[in-house]
This record gives structure tokens, sequence and C-alpha cells, in this order.
């Protein structure tokens, strides 16, 4: 499932915002100015407002994909907080009644 996710990050990425934008305005964004398809062509060729929404979509692009990466990652911490806790308690009491203890609370 994990694995899933990469070719949609990939392309979340590639998405061509200040194009896109531009030409909803009627403009091709790579002939004009700089030529450069980012926010600061943009701002100088369609307005700051504009520039500030290609600027907030191009964050987005990056920030989305890391979010998700983040909370899929979150199903790993109990693991990684209480494997630990589980090898002390293992290691102290019986191993048996650890185990039905744990499978116990796993049920619930």
């Amino acid at each position: 499932m994990v694995w899933g996710l990469v070719p949609i990050a990939y392309l979340l990425g590639t998405f061509p915002s200040a194009v896109m934008v531009a030409r909803s305005k009627g403009v091709d964004i790579t002939a004009v100015g700089s030529r450069n398809p980012g926010a600061s062509n943009v701002a100088r060729t369609l307005g700051t407002a504009w520039g500030v929404l290609v600027f907030v979509l191009d964050g987005l692009k990056g920030a989305i994909p890391a979010l998700v990466g983040l909370v899929v990652s979150l199903q790993f911490a109990p693991t990684l907080l209480l494997g630990p806790w589980a090898g002390v308690l293992s290691d102290r009491f019986d191993r048996r009644r650890v185990l039905m203890i744990t499978q116990s609370v796993g049920a619930l």
C-alpha cells in the first residue's frame, strides 16, 4: 500500500501550477518575462496575487506527500515506543503470562 503512494506523490510533484494558472488567464508563461514557469515570473506577469497562489500551490506539492508519509509512518510508532518495554517485561516476568495478557489486550 505504501509503495502505491510513491507514483501519486511523484505525479503531484510534476503538476505545473504556474503553467496551469497562467493558461487559465490566457498567458503562456514560458514565452513571457523570464520564461521561467515559477511564482516570481507569474507575479511579475499576472500580478502579485496570482504569484502568491502559484507559490502556495508549489509549497503544497511538497507538503502533501511529506504529510502523507508522516501519517503512514506513524502506524509504526507504538511498536517502536513500546517494543523495548515489552522486552523488559518478558525478561522480568513469566513469558507465558505476559503473552496471555498482551494477546488478551490486543483482542480488545
